[in-house]
């Protein structure tokens, strides 16, 4: 039975402001995670800004990153038309995680909601907080 593709609408994308996506890329052994201001689609790109991004050291060497260093990626394009969007399942809090994968890339995404999971920006080695104080 093949699995039933999920449409990523304006609605859907909204309980994901101010959640975080995570970016894995376990060929180039990288791991990002951001925290979402902004998802919208357009040409069939999912479009994500961030407030702020951070890398995990040493990944994958280490399953469960213990170090985070900022990053300056502020946005991240996912092309829609090679990626397949999912239902995860819920996080240990918080709604429903999408994951989006792609049989020719070889990234992971993952979508966490507002009130899912979330890498605390003051774990993150050189990350300036002050834009967060400003948008509380």
């Amino acid at each position: 039975m093949e699995e039933q593709r999920m449409k990523l609408t304006p609605d859907l994308l909204a309980d994901y402001i101010g959640g975080q996506m995570e970016i894995q890329n376990h060929v180039e052994d990288i791991l990002y995670r951001g925290q979402i201001t902004e998802l919208v689609i357009r040409k069939n790109k999912l479009c994500a800004t961030f407030a702020w991004m951070a890398k995990a050291e040493n990944f994958p060497l280490v399953a469960v990153p213990i170090r985070w260093l900022a990053h300056d990626m502020r946005t991240y394009y996912v092309d829609l038309s090679i990626y397949r969007a999912r239902d995860m399942d819920r996080g240990s809090k918080g709604g429903m995680r999408i994951l989006l994968s792609s049989p020719t890339t070889t990234e992971l995404i993952i979508l966490f909601p507002a009130d899912g999971n979330k890498l605390d920006p003051q774990r993150v080695v050189g990350i300036s907080l002050e834009h967060e104080a400003a948008q509380e």
